[in-house]
């Protein structure tokens, strides 16, 4: 009986000191609460800035790379003073740097790096934005989750289509 209790302790011990990345659920009110901004926008370009970092969201240092969207407003769902049906917005995101990772980790997965968006250009999104400055936008859900603010709005959908 003891030896179990000496097996078990140690392994308690590890799984003790991970420290996992929650993500939270979050549904379509409570994001238009949230956000300063909602709006279906189709991308226009995007830009790696080239700012490279540990991710500051992430429990370890996850390497991420800065991107900068612009994006061209079609329909805005909650507006935001600045910002109207025609113009443009400047969305800032993170993206994964795999090879950075994989020079310094080789071999190695992620597990618990959070998730991460790569929009396109000439595709629309619906948005979920807050406020970053004058003409900039994160996602509303943070960037460890940033697919929770952003949602690929795709003509090819198979509903509805026999």
């Amino acid at each position: 009986m003891m030896r179990s209790g000496c097996a078990v302790g140690p392994v308690l011990l590890l799984v003790s000191q991970a420290r996992p990345q929650v993500g939270e659920l979050h549904d379509y009110p409570e994001l238009m609460q949230k956000a300063d901004l909602v709006a279906i926008a189709e991308c226009q370009n995007a830009t790696d800035t080239g700012g490279r970092h540990g991710h500051p969201d992430a429990a370890f240092g996850v390497p991420v790379q800065e991107w900068l969207a612009t994006f061209r407003i079609a329909v805005v769902l909650k507006r935001h003073p600045t910002t109207g049906v025609g113009s443009t917005i400047q969305f800032s995101y993170l993206r994964l740097d795999q090879a950075r990772w994989d020079r310094e980790h080789p071999g190695a997965g992620i597990i618990n790096g959070g998730a991460y968006v790569a929009v396109k250009p000439q595709q629309t999104y619906l948005l979920f934005l807050k406020a970053r400055g004058v003409g900039v936008y994160e996602p509303v859900t943070g960037h460890l989750f940033p697919n929770d603010s952003v949602y690929l709005l795709d003509r090819n959908s198979a509903i509805g289509n026999y």
